[in-house]
């Protein structure tokens, strides 16, 4: 059984990024196909946009998906609850 990957994948104009929170297997190219899209990160805006969809993460959580290193610092910032709830 292939495993989940939670992980940014960068989208945007040139020197003007934004990255989507996706669920796509561990294998599979970063601009390749996902299973769903879970949130977006805008690290240029002035206020850092970030949305997530606690629910969705949850779900996947618990279905065994792991969190990508930058997406868990940047859960981590912000809800520090939600990865420790899992264990």
């Amino acid at each position: 059984m292939r495993a989940y990957s939670i992980r940014l994948r960068r989208t945007g104009r040139w020197r003007r990024p934004m990255y989507d929170i996706v669920v796509a297997f561990k294998d599979a190219r970063l601009k390749g196909r996902f299973h769903e899209k879970l949130g977006f990160y805008s690290p240029i805006t002035s206020t850092k946009l970030f949305f997530i969809n606690l629910r969705r993460l949850s779900f996947w959580l618990l279905r065994g998906a792991t969190v990508s290193p930058r997406v868990g610092l940047l859960l981590g910032k912000m809800f520090p609850s939600v990865l420790n709830s899992k264990k």
